[in-house]
């Protein structure tokens, strides 16, 4: 074996072409001096890189230098910004100056680089990531340049040159994509706004429909839808006499050969048969607890010149006449009591449906006499003649609303105190009217839970009272309720 021939020496170069001694660095525009020393058979070789032909023959005498030595040679630098350190992958030649190392764990040099400089150079720490090409062709990853090699010294010639076909090439597939999703971001937008367009549209109708209902003010005026028909009922026919009151009188009678019950008003009291008439006449005012308007006529029946209300018959009678006469058990109590609240519940909602709309209304005349029971046990709410329909929103409601013609109408023993105290807050007087409602249902509720023999097991005998209040010395008190005789065993 012939000894590894050696090199002459290179002559020292000029002050302006010496190297920069700590590391290679990189530049496009001047040429690099290299100094490599290779231990062996004591043989130095000296390359000089420049540009042109100069780095050609620096690069393959340097090359065949390396040839003698075991392992993969590669360029080694770290730029002074760089964190952390790849030097333990390979072996500094000694006695040279720093810039070739000799790879430790594999046969793959690297290199690392951005836009203005080179970050680092050396061994790569494994051969199974794309290190398979004899020259360093960079690959972008992020705003940063790699490139890995297998040949010795292959990363000492690197470039940015490459780097921007690499990265046109790699977001051509992503052209499509980006289009896609921008044509299905402005589709969702139009269909959001398209959305937002009906939402508000419809708002504005209910809203301008609410305003239509709340221009007129409360009363018999505004509560009526129309004015009900003038010509007689030749199939209606007057039987008995059922009660007579201040307003109207209560007949039983037939139409059309059903029973039914027939309220006559007299010409002096037009204004509750209007208000009656304008309650139960209105849309969606059909509910299980509330009485059944059949038919409605002017000018026809006993009095010609009053109304009538033909409404059906309830055998059972007023909620006061059957707890006089009957016990419920705990089962109708509670249908008695749910009954009646679903009932005033929904007279007292509003209702939008179908384009059609129900006020609220405020009974202010409940009481057990105005109260009917069905056949299967249940409550109906009758008797609307002092019924008031209040606006949608309280900014309508008529501020000449005198507070002695709000407290002097009703039943005096259901009137909540603040009307008889004449308290009633004015500025809300609709939503106090409902509260009084209130008022008289717990009263009414107390009624029917005394003749309930599962609360109270013992025999009540007499009339069966409600607490109230009244006026007594000028003063207002609660009325005395003498206490319910029971029978002793």
């Amino acid at each position: 074996m012939q000894p590894a021939k050696s090199f002459p020496p290179v002559p020292a170069p000029r002050e302006g072409q010496r190297a920069a001694r700590g590391g290679l660095t990189h530049t496009h525009t001047h040429a690099r001096t290299r100094m490599l020393q290779v231990p062996g058979d004591g043989a130095r070789a000296t390359a000089t890189m420049g540009s042109g032909a100069t780095n050609l023959c620096g690069g393959l005498g340097l090359s065949l230098g390396l040839a003698g030595v075991l392992g993969r040679s590669c360029i080694f630098y770290e730029h002074p910004s760089v964190r952390g350190s790849l030097r333990h992958q390979g072996r500094a030649l000694t006695g040279t100056e720093p810039g070739a190392v000799q790879c430790l764990q594999s046969e793959c040099c690297f290199g690392l680089w951005n836009q203005s400089h080179i970050l680092m150079q050396g061994c790569w720490s494994s051969d199974r990531d794309g290190c398979q090409g004899v020259a360093c062709v960079p690959s972008p990853r992020a705003n940063l340049l790699r490139c890995l090699c297998r040949a010795d010294l292959c990363n000492a010639n690197i470039s940015t040159l490459g780097a921007a076909p690499q990265a046109s090439s790699a977001s051509t597939p992503s052209g499509p994509l980006c289009i896609a999703g921008a044509v299905l971001l402005f589709l969702g937008c139009l269909a959001l706004l398209g959305l937002w367009r009906v939402k508000v549209f419809s708002m504005l109708l209910s809203c301008r429909a609410r305003g239509k209902h709340a221009k007129g003010g409360p009363g018999p005026s505004s509560a009526l839808p129309r004015d009900p028909p003038s010509q007689e009922l030749p199939a209606l026919h007057f039987l008995q006499v059922l009660q007579t009151g201040r307003f109207s009188m209560v007949w039983r009678g037939s139409l059309r050969g059903v029973p039914v019950v027939i309220k006559a008003f007299p010409a002096a009291s037009d204004q509750h048969f209007a208000a009656e008439w304008g309650v139960l006449s209105r849309p969606l005012m059909n509910h299980d607890n509330l009485v059944q308007l059949l038919e409605a006529r002017r000018g026809d029946g006993p009095s010609r010149r009053g109304g009538l209300l033909v409404m059906p018959l309830y055998a059972q009678g007023s909620l006061r006449y059957f707890l006089g006469q009957h016990a419920s058990p705990w089962e109708g109590t509670v249908r008695l009591a749910l009954s009646l609240a679903c009932g005033l519940a929904f007279l007292h909602d509003e209702l939008w449906r179908d384009g059609l709309y129900k006020p609220s209304v405020a009974h202010r005349d409940l009481s057990s006499q105005n109260v009917l029971v069905r056949d299967d046990g249940a409550c109906t709410i009758a008797d609307f003649g002092l019924a008031i329909v209040l606006p949608t929103s309280p900014e309508a409601w008529p501020r000449d609303r005198s507070p002695t013609a709000i407290r002097k109408l009703g039943t005096q023993r259901y009137m909540a105190p603040e009307i008889l105290d004449e308290s009633l807050d004015l500025r809300r007087w609709g939503c106090a009217l409902k509260q009084a409602d209130v008022y008289a249902f717990a009263l009414v509720l107390w009624e029917i839970l005394m003749r309930c023999p599962a609360l109270f097991p013992a025999d009540l005998r007499g009339h069966v009272q409600c607490p109230g209040w009244g006026w007594r010395e000028n003063r207002l008190l609660p009325l005395a309720v003498p206490p319910p005789r029971l029978q002793r065993p």
